[in-house]
């Protein structure tokens, strides 16, 4: 077995023309230096070398999180519409002394209010 990080380099970014791929050049450089890692072995590695990071997590990681639970961050919102009736959701982690947020209905749904919005801005919408 290879040791870990083996066959890692350090980018020369000077060879990299700055333009509209870019981020897609950069994505497939860091995407051939990853690619054989899991996740928990990447971040292993990256944190013994002090480098920040963290995991991108699924929907079923989040509220599998105990970090979560113990802020108290998981909401569950009334959505009759839904199956269960209700849709988990994470609320802000900003939480004020003297105010509580307003956590009574979901996200809208898409084009759920288009033409409120089109009303309010000066637009007929056509049908």
């Amino acid at each position: 077995m290879s040791a870990p990080l083996a066959g890692l380099r350090v980018l020369e970014l000077a060879r990299i023309l700055a333009g509209p791929w870019i981020g897609q050049t950069l994505a497939d450089l860091l995407g051939d230096a990853v690619r054989n890692f899991t996740r928990q072995q990447l971040l292993e590695e990256l944190e013994k070398r002090a480098v920040p990071c963290g995991p991108i997590n699924s929907v079923a990681d989040i509220f599998q999180d105990p970090h979560l639970a113990a802020r108290g961050l998981q909401v569950n919102l009334a959505a009759p519409d839904v199956p269960g009736g209700e849709i988990p959701t994470v609320r802000t982690p900003i939480m004020f002394s003297s105010s509580e947020l307003a956590l009574d209905r979901p996200s809208p749904r898409l084009g759920e209010h288009t033409e409120e919005v089109a009303r309010e801005i000066g637009f007929t919408l056509k049908r």
